[in-house]
């Protein structure tokens, strides 16, 4: 999200109607998506649906964290969620500022590149199945 702004107005002519655009988009078809997957009967076992919903990551952390270290594993999942937030969004801002065409690539890069790592990890790939 940090980029889009940037982008409309380094790319797109008409910028703030470039960005209004970029954003009822973005609005649009997240509400199609919902629409679409609220219309359609649950995957079972789908692994990658899962893995994608905060919801599934905090009820196995919950579930698989012994009682007395529970706290402490939350607190860094909330840190990593949250908590970092406004730093990885200065960096993005600080990166696009100097070349918005590579923090967009560097952002889609990291996501492969984690996501490749965590499916490199048996137990990561295993999630959803025990």
């Amino acid at each position: 999200m940090v980029g889009i702004p940037a982008l409309a107005e380094a790319h797109l002519p008409q910028s703030p109607a470039a960005y209004g655009t970029i954003m009822s988009a973005l609005g649009a078809g997240a509400i199609v998506g919902a629409l679409i997957a609220g219309s359609r009967p649950p995957l079972a076992n789908h692994w990658l649906g899962k893995m994608l919903l905060i919801d599934f990551l905090t009820t196995w952390v919950q579930r698989h964290v012994p009682a007395e270290r529970l706290g402490r594993v939350m607190s860094a999942v909330m840190f990593v969620g949250q908590g970092l937030f406004p730093i990885s969004s200065a960096a993005a801002g600080a990166i696009a500022g100097w070349n918005l065409l590579f923090m967009l690539m560097l952002g889609g890069v990291l996501a492969m590149v984690l996501a490749l790592a965590g499916l490199s990890i048996r137990p990561v790939r295993r999630l959803g199945f025990t």
